[in-house]
């Protein structure tokens, strides 16, 4: 079972924008989202770096229908027309809507930590999948 979520870590960490073809080695299929956002920086010069991170989950059910929110946080590290090193930090979420209800209450979340990226004047680009398996 640990090789089959390495291999699945590995196809996450391979994942851009179309990861929806993704399966759990487990008895129920994994949900994935592919978020898009945009992080706008102030008097911004280079990108240093961009990660993603995990900010929890939450399931909720809603006229029989199970759902879960998963939370996310996008920091990054630049250098503004100063020169100076800034950080930001961008919180958002991502609703996956009628989950199977195969899907238990302890869920794994994967969220690949690089995003694809593309620098824009004073913003960030940021697309990265959010893979839920049960």
């Amino acid at each position: 079972m640990s090789e089959n979520l390495n291999n699945l870590e590995n196809t996450i960490q391979n994942t851009t924008t179309d990861p929806s073809n993704l399966s759990c080695p487990y008895h129920c299929p994994c949900l994935c989202e592919c978020v898009k956002d945009i992080v706008e920086l102030h008097n911004s010069k280079c990108i240093i770096d961009t990660y993603i991170y995990k900010n929890g989950y939450q399931f909720f059910c809603c006229c029989g229908f199970k759902g879960v929110i998963v939370g996310y946080g996008i920091c990054v590290k630049y250098i503004d027309c100063q020169g100076c090193q800034r950080t930001k930090n961008q919180e958002g979420s991502v609703i996956f809507c009628n989950v199977p209800h195969c899907f238990g209450k302890n869920i794994t979340v994967h969220i690949c930590s690089k995003p694809k990226t593309k620098e824009c004047p004073n913003a960030v680009m940021v697309e990265f999948p959010v893979i839920i398996c049960d």
